[in-house]
């Protein structure tokens, strides 16, 4: 008989541009005997049963994990940017079933909040503090106050609703944090050497302020720099309209592409906007092996970086493109930065490191010994 711990995880099958939900149950279920349930995972008769018969047949579980998308269900406007494996139009009653059911039942309860950290109402906030849930998200130790965000005034984006409900939130319930600053999974590296890679510098994608500085620096530079610029300006919008075609060749594409822009570059440079989120790029640079330059996020080196190391950091953009020149005439101290951060990818923040951290939390909790848990130089802790 198994003693691994059961999880039934209340959610839709669904790919969206950014894989963390997919990749978050994955993770729970690298350790864990998991069980979908949900639009795209069970069929429409499995489904027209409910929740609760299926929890009798297929029960006891010892957790039910459900995400933002369920348990702060309104309208079907969040599937309209993904490519769904089932009807949109025939799930209302079903995702409703799986919110009331993750609400009340009495079974230990995690949540991943798939939200906009900074413009959470007091509302859902209340609704997350009434379900009682131990909380997968970043810790606090990755959250910036907004009045410490001085680059959201460059950003024609940023209007009047932000907030600081999440991160006071966060601060409050340290002790139901397993704190999980992003994902990737271990099919998403790439170790092809940096004297391989056809392009010297990219600026790959959304185009924030510290990123349209860094391609101005880069652009009137003298050194004349081989650059991507797949992902940048007009071509990213035309992306982005692709992707709304909502098909998996669509999608499929567009990663690739992505994808491509980072492994055929010696060096990427990216921030965390202007909320200086620990974005996702942050491990999918170093994991397709390329060098990182970066802007310093909210608790970068909690997060196991090292300016010099693993990375390099780039605090004065008037100096970018003497310390890309200079990194390029250095290629072997260049390939050793970007090896060791491939390397703290890997082993910290992959699909199965965040498995063995999860299950760690899981089984405190089980005990009832779980105090919350955060991120000190790269490694993974319990309070």
């Amino acid at each position: 008989m198994s003693d691994k711990i059961k999880i039934l995880y209340l959610g839709t099958n669904r790919v969206y541009m950014n894989p963390t939900i997919q990749l978050i149950y994955k993770a729970v279920g690298v350790s864990t005997d998991m069980t979908c349930y949900g639009p795209g995972f069970q069929s429409d008769k499995v489904l027209s049963n409910g929740v609760c018969e299926f929890v009798s047949e297929n029960g006891p579980f010892d957790f039910v994990l459900t995400d933002g998308v369920v348990l702060f269900f309104k309208n079907l406007k969040p599937f309209s940017t993904s490519y769904n494996y089932f009807d949109i139009n025939s799930i209302e009653n079903v995702v409703n079933d799986m919110r009331s059911y993750f609400k009340s039942c009495t079974l230990k309860k995690l949540f991943y909040p798939a939200i906009d950290y900074y413009n959470v109402t007091k509302e859902e906030i209340k609704v997350i503090e009434d379900s009682n849930s131990y909380l997968i998200t970043w810790g606090i130790e990755f959250h910036e106050y907004l009045d410490q965000c001085e680059d959201t005034k460059y950003e024609s984006f940023m209007g009047k609703d932000e907030n600081d409900n999440w991160i006071n939130f966060v601060s409050r319930n340290e002790s139901k944090i397993i704190s999980i600053p992003q994902i990737i999974d271990n099919s998403e590296f790439n170790f092809l050497p940096l004297s391989s890679r056809k392009y010297e510098i990219s600026v790959p994608g959304a185009s924030y302020y510290r990123r349209r500085e860094a391609v101005k620096q880069l652009n009137k530079s003298q050194f004349n720099f081989k650059m991507n610029s797949s992902h940048t300006g007009i071509k990213q919008k035309l992306w982005n309209k692709v992707i709304r075609l909502q098909n998996r060749f669509s999608f499929n594409l567009n990663q690739v592409n992505f994808r491509n822009t980072i492994e055929d570059s010696k060096i990427i440079y990216t921030c965390g906007g202007c909320l200086k989120y620990p974005i996702r790029k942050f491990l999918e640079v170093p994991a397709l092996g390329s060098a990182l330059f970066f802007e310093p996020f909210k608790g970068y080196e909690e997060f196991g970086f090292i300016n010099g190391i693993n990375s390099i950091i780039i605090d004065d953009m008037d100096q970018i493109s003497e310390i890309t020149k200079y990194n390029l005439n250095h290629l072997d101290e260049l390939q050793e930065i970007a090896t060791k951060g491939q390397a703290l990818i890997w082993e910290k923040h992959s699909l199965f490191a965040r498995g063995i951290q999860i299950n760690q939390s899981l089984k405190s909790i089980s005990i009832h010994e779980f105090k919350g848990s955060y991120w000190e130089k790269g490694e993974f802790k319990l309070r």
